[in-house]
């Protein structure tokens, strides 16, 4: 690695909970309970990921190399698909529309590898994820690879999607390529934050609008609180 080839440098997530020991050591930016690392692209099928000291080493403190990381990243794109075109991708094979949930929404980079970044390091995917969704939304972690969004209008509640990410992260997905057991909520602000955290934000907002309409009471009676 070389600074006349910085362009090689991509951005993906990983979870921070079984990577501290990794993340004393490299270059890094904490996102929840994710942390955005920068692995270098050798142009022959190979690729490492990039420590502090090979920062270093070309003269880049570890905050550059994460944004040079973030920025080649969002410039090559991350492409946005239902769950049908990303198994005829895979599989090769034309399936018809309707065989799987047309509501899921698949996130993943050019190559299917490592690209579970989108959503956490580009505000435009997150733009295109509401706009498509017609809302707030989920994400939901399905590996280092890639991860979906589902609509928070369909109902499912945060500890179930919660439930089933891990369930899957369990039985179908290699230790290796397990990114979180969390589900993120994305509203109109575009941040992203724990579903839980949201939860507990809209109990604590429901509560307060609460003591402030019983406060009034007298002088509200004909007000009602719709939930």
């Amino acid at each position: 690695m070389t600074k006349s080839n910085l362009d090689n440098l991509r951005a993906e997530v990983i979870g921070t909970a079984l990577n501290e020991k990794l993340l004393e050591s490299v270059p890094h930016k904490r996102i929840e309970d994710l942390a955005v690392i920068c692995r270098y692209f050798t142009g022959e099928g190979a690729s490492f990921i990039v420590t502090n000291e090979a920062a270093s080493q070309i003269g880049l403190e570890g905050k550059e190399a994460v944004q040079l990381a973030i920025r080649n990243s969002v410039r090559d794109g991350y492409r946005i698909c239902t769950m049908t075109e990303m198994l005829n991708q895979i599989s090769g094979t034309q399936m018809p529309a309707g065989g799987v949930d047309e509501r899921i929404l698949v996130i993943t980079n050019g190559m299917n590898y490592r690209g579970a970044a989108g959503p956490f390091i580009s505000r435009e995917v997150r733009e295109e994820l509401r706009e498509r969704m017609g809302g707030d939304f989920y994400i939901l972690p399905s590996s280092i690879h890639e991860c979906l969004a589902v609509r928070v209008s369909d109902g499912a509640a945060p500890e179930e999607l919660k439930e089933m990410v891990m369930t899957v992260n369990r039985t179908q997905v290699a230790p290796d390529d397990r990114l979180s057991n969390e589900v993120y909520y994305v509203d109109e602000s575009l941040k992203i934050r724990l579903a839980g955290q949201r939860e507990s934000e809209s109990k604590r907002a429901v509560k307060t609008n609460t003591e402030m309409l019983a406060a009034s009471g007298k002088e509200a009676k004909a007000m009602h609180l719709h939930m």
